[in-house]
């Protein structure tokens, strides 16, 4: 009998081919008589059918693969996935990271969708067009005196395309190498991390002394006190700032070994 491949599951090896008679056919990846690797959906083949108690299985299957066709050929999907656990809707995963990526809220008012939508971002910075074992959790963050709950979604960046007949693209021209992408990010992040100490380091030299100063001449102004106010003013000053540079700030957070 001759049919069409409907749809082919490679991470599961079996698929369902429709038959000229109207009919689904499963069938597995061991009874395809031409080579598996080129399975794909669309594709025309021949088969000997059988009847089970859970259905028709298509035996001996022969797949009419072009002559013109020397690789398997993808389409990608229009959109971007989120999977909880693996792949599904027969697409196949080309690379898998050995990254996780993390988004998050930082601000008071925004809201989960906020923080997946960063994740997704930050995933297609790194030419993914999916994410696999995705997964949210909730903390707290703080603005002054108010606390407000943070919403977080982590998962590992992939890439995934759907093979058919009718593809236009080979896993060649798909796969943009994440793990490449991530490495630069993560030496690109410790960089900056590092510039950031420096300055951190180079600020703290010149408000410690200052500082000094300042209490020093406070000390003497209580005597001559036109100078208190101008004194107590650099004195608070350079105490806010080095409050405010105290937090550290990490530009590669987002970016994790699994």
């Amino acid at each position: 009998m001759k049919g069409v491949i409907k749809s082919y599951l490679p991470s599961k090896e079996y698929g369902y081919i429709v038959g000229d008679d109207g009919k689904n056919y499963f069938f597995r990846a061991r009874s395809v008589r031409t080579d598996p690797q080129m399975i794909a959906d669309g594709y025309p083949v021949h088969f000997e059918e059988k009847a089970n108690p859970n259905g028709y299985e298509a035996l001996s299957v022969f797949c009419e693969i072009p002559t013109n066709v020397s690789a398997i050929m993808y389409e990608v999907p229009e959109r971007f996935h989120i999977y909880r656990d693996w792949v599904k809707d027969g697409m196949e995963v080309l690379e898998e990271s050995s990254w996780e990526i993390c988004g998050s809220t930082t601000i008071s008012g925004e809201s989960p969708e906020d923080a997946k939508d960063d994740m997704i971002a930050r995933a297609k910075q790194l030419g993914a067009n999916a994410i696999v074992h995705s997964r949210y959790n909730k903390g707290v963050g703080r603005e002054g005196s108010y606390r407000f709950r943070t919403h977080h979604f982590v998962g590992v960046p992939v890439v995934v395309a759907k093979r058919t007949h009718g593809g236009q693209y080979t896993k060649e021209q798909l796969v943009p190498i994440i793990d490449v992408q991530a490495e630069l990010y993560k030496q690109e992040a410790k960089r900056k991390n590092k510039i950031s100490l420096i300055l951190r380091l180079l600020i703290y030299a010149l408000l410690i002394p200052c500082t000094v100063l300042g209490l020093a001449a406070l000390y003497k102004q209580l005597i001559i006190t036109k100078f208190i106010v101008v004194t107590c003013s650099l004195f608070l000053i350079n105490l806010a700032i080095f409050a405010w540079l105290l937090p550290k700030t990490d530009h590669g957070w987002w970016l994790q070994k699994r």
